[in-house]
């Protein structure tokens, strides 16, 4: 859990849909600090007005409003799993449900990735001391990523394949070609159950298109 006090940051910001909120995202910042940055000119707006120099037009309440179900659902979530005390109790220890959980699936995925001579993970191929999120591109040796992608729609699996907004990476690191890279993306209330599915629908699409 990021705790923006104890860190002592100046500004964080993040997208409140990557934490199970609405599409949008949410900037934190010293008030100190946004009371000296410059502001939209809205002559309606006063340049020391911090809550509002920053809108280029009137915020989505709806989407605001939301984000609060964010806190609902990770307070319920733990404690669903025994979890009590204050709200900073219940988001730490859904944090740590939250982590145990990711690390699992992000082990044994990359467990099966790492045991096949045919396929490169993308980034650290392990996931030590828990500093790998559950978001994991790899690619198969001269094979399309679109076409494994489009066929891991016959197992109702959903796969992309690109370069997911991260161009210059992809071409940087040679992987541009065939379709770019193949990406799975897990998170909590995936099971491991859910991954071995993955992965032994992967054998079947890379074996018969060796074949």
């Amino acid at each position: 859990m990021i705790d923006v006090q104890a860190w002592d940051v100046d500004y964080y910001v993040f997208s409140l849909y990557k934490a199970y909120g609405p599409h949008g995202a949410l900037m934190y910042g010293k008030y100190d600090l946004l009371a000296e940055l410059d502001g939209l000119y809205h002559y309606f707006y006063g340049k020391e007005k911090v809550t509002a120099k920053l809108e280029p037009g009137n915020p989505s309440y709806e989407a605001a409003y939301a984000t609060d179900g964010i806190l609902s659902y990770l307070k319920a979530l733990a404690r669903h799993h025994g979890a009590e005390g204050d709200d900073r109790a219940l988001l730490t220890a859904a944090f740590d449900l939250i982590t145990g959980q990711e690390d699992a699936l992000t082990d044994r995925l990359l467990a099966w990735l790492s045991a096949r001579n045919d396929c490169r993970i993308i980034g650290e191929a392990s996931n030590k001391d828990s500093t790998r999120v559950p978001t994991i591109a790899f690619k198969f040796d001269d094979m399309d990523s679109g076409v494994v992608a489009r066929a891991m729609d016959d197992y109702g699996i959903a796969m992309r394949f690109g370069d997911f907004h991260s161009r210059r990476l992809v071409e940087h690191l040679g992987e541009d070609e065939n379709g770019g890279v193949l990406r799975v993306s897990m998170v909590h209330y995936n099971t491991p159950e859910q991954v071995d599915r993955l992965t032994e629908a992967l054998a079947q699409i890379v074996a018969r298109e060796e074949a």
